[in-house]
């Protein structure tokens, strides 16, 4: 849980991410979309989120084996 706080205090992206996830979710409840789309949506969401993370851990690893 730690991981997740620092990833959402340290990263900007992670937060622009975020809102376009709530807005893509609100629409998807406006548009009234179905299963299948809904299963989509959730993947992709995920996808990018899990992805920044491993992206955001590789770079604290990177400045810590190369603090220059």
């Amino acid at each position: 849980m730690q991981g997740i706080f620092t990833f959402f205090k340290t990263q900007t992206n992670a937060w622009i991410q975020l809102i376009a996830a709530v807005i893509v979710i609100f629409l998807g409840f406006k548009f009234n979309i179905n299963k299948t789309e809904w299963l989509a949506i959730i993947f992709a969401i995920s996808f990018v989120i899990v992805t920044e993370m491993l992206n955001t851990a590789l770079e604290f690893l990177t400045d810590l084996a190369s603090p220059s």
